[in-house]
């Protein structure tokens, strides 16, 4: 049976407990920079003992383009960054030939440890990379090697696979680069792999140590989910179905959300979580990662709605707490409660979400919460699960 939309009265979820919050502007604000379109955790990359975390703005303006950009922000145990590292094209290490308006930084994924340095590397989207002398915009990803300061070591940029080529295409972009996800190890090789997504559905890249692709896997979705641009997110989401492989979470601004298993002989099986929402909202971000927060023995989600349907919009995050039937028992909701304007014209809090473990040692894991319009991100502290999860 189809689960209701998460978007329904908000008196019927749980109000999630912030104890407090620490708010991070944009390191260097220019307008519509779009700082906090995409967040995801990196570990703690300086040895420091707290998570560390890269952010996106992809249209930062370099010169005359839209060219995009990030930051690696090595955070404190207050959520303020102790330092922070820029890097775009011609900057922080990272030296590449620019595209004009690639959207470099629209989706992140802290891939795992592929070169044993014990430094995750960090998967970058650019959805509007051009592949093709035609300017062809299928899109590319990037894999970053960082050092421990922040700043790139190495890079090397993967392509989409399954893009044709000639002029005559020049116009089917597929925006390859999308939305990203860490897959662990699929293939038993003993490197971490990529999820992919594009209009196209979800490719698998399995990747050497070196960062490129061995070979690819193309998993079609829903036809709901698969047609615009931007539209459709994934996160990891645990082992549901008890396989031994991560299952995914795919969420769609207007189609929903669903857990989709990918079998070792590539068959795709879907659950829904959530139909799309209610008019006037938008899902827009998924995440996983946050391990077992009811301890249910079940791992837990939570989605971005930028978007929420009331007549004054600020935006939300749903922590949902999913059960053994992978169905969603109950779901907390954290409203937005700190944007200080009311720059309601485009997507706002809740756009992108990660966790970021236990960053006051409270027993429970808090969150970075995307707010491109205002130009910030939130960390959000969450209370002790006594408090707040139980």
């Amino acid at each position: 049976m189809l689960i209701q939309a998460i978007l329904i009265a908000l008196t019927t979820a749980d109000p999630a407990v912030v104890v407090r919050h620490t708010k991070v502007p944009d390191p260097s604000p220019f307008y519509e920079k779009g700082f906090g379109t995409a967040v995801t955790a990196l570990g703690d990359i300086n040895g420091d003992g707290t998570f560390d975390i890269a952010v996106g703005e992809p249209s930062t303006t370099v010169g005359p383009f839209s060219r995009g950009s990030i930051w690696i922000l090595l955070l404190t145990p207050d959520g303020s960054p102790a330092t922070q590292q820029h890097i775009r094209f011609g900057a922080g290490g990272f030296a590449p030939t620019p595209d004009r308006w690639g959207h470099f930084g629209a989706a992140l994924a802290s891939v795992g440890d592929l070169d044993g340095d014990g430094i995750n590397e960090l998967a970058v989207g650019e959805p509007r990379a051009r592949c093709d002398p035609h300017g062809f915009q299928s899109g590319a990803v990037w894999i970053l090697f960082l050092n421990a300061e922040g700043s790139v070591r190495d890079y090397c940029r993967i392509e989409d696979p399954n893009a044709p080529q000639g002029r005559h295409l020049r116009y089917q972009s597929h925006h390859f680069g999308q939305s990203l996800a860490p897959l662990g190890d699929r293939d038993g090789d003993g490197i971490p792999d990529l999820a992919v997504g594009s209009t196209r559905g979800v490719t698998m890249l399995f990747l050497r140590r070196d960062g490129t692709a061995a070979r690819h896997r193309t998993i079609g979705l829903p036809r709901r989910f698969a047609l615009a641009p931007y539209s459709t997110r994934l996160a990891p989401a645990g082992d549901h179905d008890h396989d031994g492989l991560v299952d995914l979470a795919v969420c769609s601004r207007r189609a929903g959300l669903i857990l989709m298993s990918i079998g070792q002989d590539g068959v795709p099986t879907h659950h829904t979580l959530a139909e799309g929402p209610a008019p006037g909202s938008a899902f827009a971000a998924v995440i996983g990662g946050l391990g077992d927060l009811d301890h249910d023995g079940v791992e837990d989600l939570a989605m971005g709605l930028p978007q929420d349907g009331a007549e004054s919009s600020r935006g939300s995050v749903h922590i949902l707490f999913l059960d053994a039937h992978q169905s969603i028992a109950r779901r907390e909701v954290i409203p937005n409660r700190y944007r200080v304007t009311e720059r309601l014209d485009r997507d706002v809090f809740g756009s992108s979400v990660a966790p970021v473990g236990d960053l006051d040692g409270n027993g429970a894991v808090d969150l970075v919460v995307g707010d491109p319009a205002e130009d910030c991100i939130w960390v959000l502290f969450r209370a002790h699960p006594a408090l707040g999860d139980e």
